[in-house]
């Protein structure tokens, strides 16, 4: 019989689940790779910038957009950063694998 709590504890516990995964831990990556921007010659925060203010602009404004023509403050029009962004994105992901 046990006599404190933690010997309880111990008596009570239950077997480990049987699943893959569930029991042990997985090995750590060893280094991780420094977060690359999509669009290349811009970094991650302008990315950021860019897609938040496409993003206001159209919340804001309910006109439709001319996608032809850059941003204010911007070098890019909107055509061309999603076009960037996309294919950026997708040469990122298939590197990565």
């Amino acid at each position: 019989m046990p006599t404190t709590r933690s010997q309880a504890r111990e008596k009570n516990k239950r077997p480990p689940i049987d699943r893959v995964g569930a029991t042990t831990k997985q090995p750590r990556r060893e280094g991780r790779t420094k977060a690359s921007s999509a669009v290349e010659g811009m970094e991650i925060g302008d990315c950021r910038r860019y897609l938040n203010s496409i993003r206001k602009m159209v919340e804001e404004d309910h006109r439709p957009l001319d996608i032809n023509q850059p941003l204010p403050g911007f070098r890019l029009s909107i055509q061309d950063f999603c076009y960037q962004f996309i294919l950026g994105s997708y040469k990122l992901k298939n590197k990565k694998k």
